[in-house]
């Protein structure tokens, strides 16, 4: 029998996974080569002098606190360090809280400070500006390193004795910042929220190509390379990321100090999370126009062509979202219509695409048995899934800043940094408390409607109803347990790369969230206090904690791979 496609080739086109594939082959490059940092310690007190950064807006005044306790214990001699809290809340319970600080620490040089705030500086990057110019103003001037603290990042004491040797053994190096670690992540991590991938994996393999990232917390600077690029740069949501792009674009070095060197908070409600996710990710778009996508300009002239390519690659990945929303559109149009997801003209011919296809994504199976080997396979498993499902927020949220006009609900300015802070964001429905949830009615109507959870579960039906329509032809065209009725569905539901299984688990996540949403304790019984009142998180809340729990996208994920290895084995 001969098969032939019953569409055109037009109607058929691939996935968009060429930039996924380069960026494999620049791993595999990164980890050839071969080059890893060592653990570095500063000792004795001969050490330079060190302003402390932390920058706050409206955040629970006890997470703040608890941040500025932890920086004042920071094992550094005191006449060395100084620890300003700039506030763009402008609280007086701040206030008040830090002069009792003052109080309680005599010794130390703690300040407290919140600027004058105008409609063209109120952003994160205004307010770490505001710190430069206020600690010029200071007895001494500025040090020569100014490190930064996120308002809910509980540094360890030794954090700056980490990172320094870095600083002081490379003259040219500017930056260096250690991953964000979080103490609140729920059990078996539904949201994605632990960042294992990016700061187990990701800046690990970047940081050996030299051009790992500034976080956003944690970073120590060399105030002589900030100088150079002006300050932080107020153009991008994610200035953290655009700055330190900024000082490797001018020939400076950076450094990813990979320990656990500080601990925060996630987002505790579905609504926060997609909207630091989103802005992370538009963020990172106005970063990659700035940079130019690392290709040309000055701002990328001294850039190596290993940086050249990862920069491009993390830049050009922020602005696929509407891209991979529109394959989703894609995948489940072809699904309703029973249009093959390959092109071929005989079974011969589909037999060898099916070799050729289970042999790539074997191969791509044993890439993520690596990576899990680092951070874990079931969080290499829920990253994917929560890729997938956070792409439609993405793509609406690029429209709106990059195309569409004001008239029709877009931005009036594309690159701009103003927006509320996570820890901000009010949590209406208490998602994660076994005592005081909002009901399954009001949990829904929040997620489903508000935050447009209906699109996703209405994608993932219609999967679903595109899956029993090919099942139902095959069954009456062939009957369906024939090999022809095998050889239909092969190249639609069977193919091995096709993303259908995961598109229907990772789209039903919002509504499985509102359903079922993690349970965690309050804040206070993660943390143990000292005498002094100084406040880490207890050791269980720093371990991850993933038993089997949620749709099973770790499932999904490995009958996939076992379903390429049969069919590698079965038609070879």
């Amino acid at each position: 029998m001969v098969l032939r496609p019953s569409i055109s080739p037009k109607c058929a086109k691939p996935t968009f996974v060429v930039p996924e594939y380069v960026k494999k082959i620049l791993d595999a490059s990164a980890v050839a080569k071969g080059t890893w940092r060592p653990r570095l310690r500063l000792v004795g007190n001969d050490v330079p002098s060190v302003d402390i950064a932390i920058v706050c807006c409206n955040e629970d005044l006890s997470v703040i606190l608890d941040t500025v306790r932890a920086a004042l214990n920071t094992d550094w001699p005191s006449d060395r360090i100084r620890i300003i809290v700039s506030d763009d809340g402008a609280q007086k319970s701040v206030a008040r809280g830090v002069q009792r600080l003052q109080e309680q620490y005599p010794n130390s040089h703690l300040f407290y400070t919140a600027r004058q705030r105008t409609p063209a500086n109120s952003h994160k990057a205004g307010n770490l500006n505001h710190v430069l110019e206020y600690t010029a103003r200071l007895p001494g001037g500025q040090a020569p390193f100014i490190a930064g603290l996120d308002a809910d990042m509980i540094p360890a004491r030794h954090w700056l004795r980490a990172q320094l040797p870095h600083l002081l053994g490379d003259p040219k190096m500017a930056f260096t910042c250690p991953p964000s670690c979080f103490y609140n992540v729920p059990m078996d991590d539904p949201l994605s929220q632990s960042l294992f991938v990016f700061h187990k994996f990701e800046e690990t393999i970047k940081d050996g190509a030299g051009i790992a990232w500034c976080t956003g917390s944690g970073w120590v600077m060399r105030r002589t390379a900030l100088a150079e690029i002006g300050g932080f740069p107020s153009q991008s949501l994610t200035e953290d990321i655009l700055c330190g792009n900024l000082l490797i674009g001018r020939d400076w070095r950076s450094a990813y100090v990979k320990e656990e060197l500080q601990w925060g908070l996630v987002p505790e409600t579905y609504s926060a999370q997609i909207r630091q996710r989103t802005r992370w990710s538009t963020g990172g778009f106005q970063a990659g126009l700035i940079m130019k996508l690392g290709l040309y300009g000055d701002l990328s002239g001294g850039l190596t062509g290993w940086q050249r390519a990862y920069t491009f690659w993390y830049l050009v990945h922020n602005a696929t979202a509407i891209l991979k929303t529109l394959d989703v559109i894609k995948t489940l149009v072809m699904l309703l219509a029973g249009w093959p997801v390959v092109m071929y003209t005989g079974t011969e011919q589909l037999i060898a695409l099916v070799r050729v296809a289970s042999a790539v994504h074997a191969l791509l199976f044993v890439r993520q048995c690596l990576m899990a080997y680092v951070c874990g396979y079931g969080a290499s498993c829920r990253e994917l899934l929560c890729a997938h499902f956070l792409n439609p927020y993405y793509a609406v949220n690029h429209c709106k800043t990059f195309l569409l006009p004001k008239w029709l609900g877009g931005y009036p300015n594309a690159f701009f940094a103003k927006f509320r802070s996570t820890g901000s964001l009010p949590d209406e429905l208490h998602e994660r408390s076994r005592l005081r949830r909002a009901s399954l009615r009001e949990r829904l109507r929040s997620i489903m409607i508000k935050d447009g959870g209906s699109f996703h579960l209405c994608i993932a039906l219609a999967l679903v109803a595109g899956i029993m329509s090919n099942l139902k032809t095959a069954s009456n065209l062939h009957g369906l347990a024939s090999r022809d009725a095998f050889l239909y569905l092969l190249p639609r539901v069977l193919w091995v790369t096709t993303l259908w299984p995961t598109y229907t688990v990772a789209f039903f996540q919002p509504f499985y969230y509102a359903i079922c949403p993690p349970t965690m304790p309050d804040r206070e019984l993660l943390l143990h206090r000292d005498a002094a009142g100084v406040a880490y998180p207890t050791q269980r809340a720093k371990n991850p904690k993933s038993p089997v729990r949620g749709l099973g996208i770790e499932l999904v994920n490995t009958v996939s791979e076992l379903w390429a290895i049969v069919l590698l084995l079965w038609f070879w």
